[in-house]
């Protein structure tokens, strides 16, 4: 299968259009893609990837997820808050294994080494009610504080962080002080979803 560029303009036009209600479309459109187009999936050679290419010449693949069903501002802000505390909560899995390598879990009681292990917040200070607490208290709207940008973790990925740096120490200190951690069986974890 061949690189197929989409021409003709009513069909560019549809596809820069549904990309446009997506947060990272949002984004890849701001960079400034001059074409669209269809290539082998590199994962399955059957299917294709749509491709954006930029004034750069630079291209990115297009997932599915950025054309049908693309995710929200507030679940892209969710994942940049957790990946802020991510020391948190590693830190707290280390502590809590540092004397014993195997411990209860904290729902069933039953023992779990680290590989089977989960850091999970107390209820009723779930993560997202630590988060909504902060986004109060700083008056954030979930979408004026943020900016989009291209993940530094995976290429083709965006990600957000805080137009102003000082609000993600902010948040780090705010976590520190108000999440209580566990640590749960992965199975336990799963079963809370």
């Amino acid at each position: 299968m061949s690189t197929l560029i989409v021409e003709d303009a009513q069909d560019l036009a549809f596809l820069l259009d549904i990309l446009a209600h997506s947060v990272s479309g949002q984004a890849r459109l701001n960079r400034g893609i001059v074409r669209i187009l269809t290539k082998p999936n590199e994962k399955s050679a059957s299917d294709r990837t749509f491709w954006a290419e930029f004034a750069d010449g630079d291209q990115e693949a297009l997932g599915f997820n950025s054309f049908i069903c693309p995710p929200s501002l507030r679940v892209y802000n969710m994942g940049f808050l957790r990946r802020v505390i991510d020391d948190q909560i590693q830190d707290f899995r280390r502590q809590s294994f540092a004397n014993d390598p195997v411990i209860p879990c904290s729902m069933t009681g039953i023992l779990i080494a680290w590989p089977q292990a989960d850091v999970d917040h107390c209820t009723p200070h779930t993560f997202e009610s630590i988060a909504e607490s902060f986004a109060i208290q700083e008056n954030l709207l979930w979408e004026a504080q943020w900016e989009v940008q291209p993940s530094p973790h995976r290429k083709g990925s965006w990600c957000t962080e805080f137009k102003d740096p000082s609000l993600t120490q902010r948040w780090k200190d705010f976590h520190r002080t108000h999440a209580r951690l566990r640590i749960l069986s992965k199975e336990a974890h799963r079963s809370l979803k």
